[in-house]
């Protein structure tokens, strides 16, 4: 079955939330610099960040002033995609010597207890063993004792901390999290932070020690765009096996409200709900799809008054959808065991769904 895959377009992110382009300009370059003189490939203001997929990688590298990005939008948006596609930019062109970019979870960081940096290097020592061990004798860091591998690539600025998820992390801590980056990670220091816009905005507006607000200092931004209706239609109905298909006809009901307001329409406009229904309603190869359910339920504004509770029906759905037995392929689980299994705390399976994204073929970004 031909896969077909959507777009992660972005624009500028809100001017009110990153600083203004000629802050980022004077402190790449340590002055007010002549616009003529500036590198050709950076952009000349926020209106040049804008673009899609594996420009990201471009956008970092060459386009932003001093590589500091913030990666906003909506949840199920494609942050974390767009992290594994920098991510895999970067360690695709990086030469020996260059920065090695690592991908941080802030989820599991208690930023009122450690330190920032505390915190990266016991990451990169819990996810990469090897760089547990002492430092060689040099990179002892003025301390009396040697530092760790992993604190030793960090002094020496040898890793790009890509942080996602700022927004995983409590409320009333978010204030205080961005202000320990920015002394952890000061301006001459690249990095990438994503969240949810609504969260982000949020901890940039709230009082922080002496009531100032706080946000990432000499940062650019971008902020991902909801998936167009056009592509969201086109993908939903390649998935379901192409035009003249009757599983693909299913999908009427749905794809003529994908450009209005309604639950269904607002529910499906990111990729990771768009990769929900997929797996819920569209066969796979052999299945027959009279057995599925019919995606024309979700236009029901009854069962589903509003997109949290569309959203709901696709989260319910995926486990079912995952671990049903297809021909010539029988789970080794089912999916009331599967759910047991990754239910160890309320709604982590829900969270699983989000990685699931990345798995071969199932995809939509």
């Amino acid at each position: 079955m031909t896969r077909t895959r959507c777009r992660f377009p972005w624009r500028p992110a809100c001017a009110s939330l990153v600083d203004p382009w000629h802050l980022l300009v004077r402190t790449a370059t340590g002055a007010v610099a002549d616009r003529t003189r500036l590198p050709p490939a950076w952009a000349r203001g926020p209106e040049g960040l804008a673009g899609s997929d594996a420009e990201v990688v471009e956008v970092f590298t060459d386009r932003v002033p001093g590589r500091r990005l913030l990666i906003l939008g909506e949840p199920g948006a494609g942050k974390t995609m767009m992290l594994l596609r920098l991510l895999l930019g970067l360690i695709r062109t990086r030469q020996p010597g260059i920065p090695v970019p690592v991908i941080f979870p802030l989820a599991s960081w208690d930023c009122d207890h450690q330190e920032l940096s505390a915190w990266l290097a016991d990451r990169l020592a819990t996810d990469y063993p090897g760089l547990a061990g002492p430092a060689p004798a040099p990179a002892t860091n003025g301390r009396s004792r040697p530092t760790s591998r992993a604190r030793a690539l960090l002094d020496q600025h040898l890793v790009i901390p890509l942080l996602d998820g700022i927004d995983e992390l409590p409320p009333h801590t978010r204030p205080v999290a961005l202000d320990a980056v920015n002394r952890a990670l000061p301006p001459a220091t690249p990095l990438v932070l994503t969240s949810c816009t609504a969260e982000y905005r949020a901890a940039v507006s709230a009082p922080a020690g002496a009531g100032v607000p706080v946000r990432l200092t000499a940062v650019a931004g971008i902020e991902l765009e909801a998936v167009d209706p056009g592509e969201a239609a086109a993908y939903l109905r390649r998935d379901a096996g192409g035009e003249g298909t009757s599983s693909a006809e299913c999908w009427q009901p749905v794809l003529r409200l994908l450009p209005t307001g309604t639950p269904v329409g607002r529910a499906l406009a990111t990729p990771l709900t768009l990769f929900l229904a997929r797996t819920v309603y569209n066969p796979r190869p052999g299945e027959r799809p009279t057995t599925l359910p019919d995606p024309a339920e979700l236009c029901d504004t009854t069962r589903f008054p509003t997109a949290a509770a569309v959203r709901d029906r696709l989260f319910d759905g995926f486990l079912p959808a995952v671990y049903r037995p297809l021909p010539g392929h029988h789970p080794r689980w089912t999916s009331h065991q599967a759910r047991r299994a990754l239910t160890f705390r309320p709604g982590t399976w829900r969270t699983t769904c989000t990685a699931a994204r990345t798995s071969p073929g199932g995809s939509c970004g």
